[in-house]
């Protein structure tokens, strides 16, 4: 009996034991691997997959020029989400001077970005480019667009530049436009993590705006042109002097019994709201030889007056200066009733011929003289009398003044014993602002040539075509 207690003891203690261990003993680690393409009982599907962004049918346009205006394409694409994963598309832009990472810093351009039907227009300001950050492409309704993998259909991309600022000089400026392509999980756009992307480079020039040439029958003044002046009426009549000179050269025209002026001159006039009535209603007097052509532009309200000098050169062979005592009056306003006048009291206005610094310079009758060479350079410069008016009188009191003009062209040769002198022209520059001849004798002359008559033939052209001559007899000296 004392053994089966002790029996049922022991097996009450294992038991017991047993328990105690199964219940305190840490339990061993469990895990789960899953592969690729793996399905659990819970339909969960794990997926392993790729990014891809391919560009398709690149067209982009090389040696392109923007004059302004409408925008210029620069390239157009599309793009292709050949990866086996959706993906959110990203871009960023770059505009540069070309060949360098300088960020272009003007404010006036844009970047247009169309992706067709799918996403429509995207208009980057210059104030988003060159940031260095991509931005989400969002659909119309906002929302982060989501590229669809493998799918069939591309995404087609045209890139244009359109300016609002057309620069004062020639520009050449380097467009970059790089798209991204992320996960959909990503909440901000950059190359990390699992991504792909495309650039396309463009080159661009960018030319500079077109300002017309006095010359040109367009041009008219700019309104903040430092050269407005105010006349008439509670000076509301604007007038601009930038292409009025108080000196107007002439000199001879080649093959021909007349003297010229080298260039016109202009003067462009502005009318407050009154406009001009009457075309023909211009009241001007003015000497011999001296004609003002009056124009009405298209509103009415701008008149352009050419002044310009034609003569006879006979009997004014020595004419050297002329002041011309001209008015030019007209009525304008509503009722045509206001006045405006213009004349040598606000604009005085005196021809003068174009003279060397070899013509006779001493008080007295004035002369034309020869020009005497040696083999040592002589410098021969422009000259105009000092005095305004002379008429018919060619008697001067002072010695003659530098003459100051501008042209289209300028040259001089020898047309008569070429073989004897030498002559080279020499224009002005930022050092040297002085139009000048060295005339020197040939080293080919002789002694027998001393009282040879050589000839000298000087062509200026003036802004309204006009050719002009200068002849003076050489001698060698």
């Amino acid at each position: 009996m004392e053994k089966i207690k002790m029996m049922i003891k022991v097996l009450i203690y294992i038991n017991t034991l047993f328990i105690m261990i199964f219940y305190l003993s840490p339990a061993n680690e469990v895990s789960a691997a899953f592969t690729d393409a793996a399905s659990s009982s819970a339909g969960i599907k794990l997926t392993l997959g790729n990014l891809s962004l391919s560009p398709e049918k690149d067209e982009t346009t090389t040696g392109l020029t923007y004059l302004g205006g409408d925008p210029v394409l620069l390239s157009s694409h599309e793009l292709k989400n050949d990866g086996t994963l959706d993906g959110k598309l990203a871009y960023k832009i770059q505009v540069t001077e070309k060949g360098t990472s300088i960020p272009v810093n003007d404010s006036g351009f844009q970047i247009i970005i169309n992706y067709g039907s799918t996403v429509g227009d995207k208009i980057i300001s210059a104030s988003d480019i060159n940031s260095g950050n991509y931005t989400f492409l969002t659909d119309i309704q906002n929302k982060e667009w989501v590229f669809s993998g493998n799918q069939k259909k591309n995404i087609p991309v045209t890139i244009k530049y359109k300016g609002s600022i057309i620069p004062d000089k020639d520009r050449d400026i380097d467009i970059t436009v790089t798209f991204l392509l992320v996960q959909t999980n990503v909440s901000k756009p950059k190359e990390a993590m699992f991504y792909d992307k495309v650039t396309f480079k463009h080159e661009l020039k960018l030319k500079a705006k077109e300002v017309p040439s006095p010359s040109d029958p367009k041009y008219w003044p700019a309104a903040n042109d430092v050269n407005w002046k105010t006349t008439g009426p509670n000076n509301e009549v604007r007038y601009n002097i930038g292409q009025f000179k108080n000196v107007m050269y002439f000199s001879e025209v080649d093959l021909s019994n007349r003297v010229k002026n080298l260039n016109d001159n202009v003067l462009y006039i502005e009318l407050p709201e009154g406009k001009l009535k009457k075309d023909d209603d211009f009241r001007i007097t003015q000497i011999d030889g001296s004609h003002v052509k009056a124009e009405v532009m298209e509103d009415r309200q701008r008149i352009k007056l050419t002044f310009s000098f034609d003569k006879s050169a006979k009997g004014n062979e020595k004419l050297l200066s002329q002041a011309n005592y001209y008015t030019v009056s007209f009525n304008f306003g509503t009722n045509n009733t206001q006045s405006v006048n213009f004349g040598f009291d606000l604009l005085p206005l005196t021809y003068k011929r174009i003279l060397l610094n070899t013509d006779k310079q001493t008080i007295g009758n004035f002369e034309i003289l020869p020009i005497y060479t040696t083999v040592v350079k002589n410098k021969i410069t422009f000259k105009q009398t000092k005095e305004d008016n002379f008429g018919d009188s060619n008697y001067i009191q002072y010695p003659l003044d530098n003459a100051n003009f501008s042209y289209s062209n300028l040259e001089a040769k020898i047309v008569e014993q070429s073989a004897l002198f030498e002559v080279s022209m020499h224009k002005a520059v930022k050092d040297d602002n002085q139009d000048y001849l060295l005339i020197n004798t040939s080293k080919a002359a002789k002694q027998t040539d001393m009282n040879k008559r050589g000839k000298l033939k000087i062509t200026i052209v003036g802004n309204n075509g006009n050719c002009l001559v200068i002849y003076r007899d050489l001698f060698i000296k």
